[in-house]
C-alpha cells in the first residue's frame, strides 16, 4: 500500500522556496519500539518528500503525518538516509 501525503512548503524553508502544495508518496513504513518514549522509523519515500515534516506535521502543513496518525506530538531526533535514483530510504529516531 502506498500512502499519499500532501505537503505545503515547510516553514523552515519558506523564505527560500516557492509556497506550493506538493503530493509525495510513502512507499514503505515500519517502526521499531526502543522504549516507552522513543521508536525508530524506517521509511521509503518518493524523492522530494520533506521527511522531518512528515514526522511532526509542520503545524498541519503536512497531511497525514506521524503526529496526526498517533494523535500525539512527535519529533525527529536523528535522521540518516540514502537517496537512490527516484526514492529515499530513511531511518529516524523519533520521540
Amino acid at each position: 500500500m502506498v500512502l499519499q501525503i500532501t505537503q505545503k512548503t515547510p516553514l523552515r524553508v519558506l523564505h527560500r522556496r516557492s509556497a506550493l502544495t506538493r503530493t509525495r508518496h510513502i512507499y514503505s513504513l515500519s517502526a521499531a519500539r526502543l522504549n516507552d518514549h522513543y521508536f525508530v522509523l524506517h521509511l521509503t519515500t518518493s524523492a522530494g518528500a520533506y521527511v522531518k515534516e512528515f514526522v511532526h506535521g509542520d503545524l498541519g502543513r503536512t497531511s497525514p503525518s506521524i503526529a496526526s496518525l498517533v494523535s500525539s506530538p512527535v519529533g525527529a531526533l536523528q535522521c540518516s538516509g540514502v537517496q537512490s535514483d527516484n526514492d529515499r530510504v530513511m531511518q529516524l529516531c523519533v520521540m
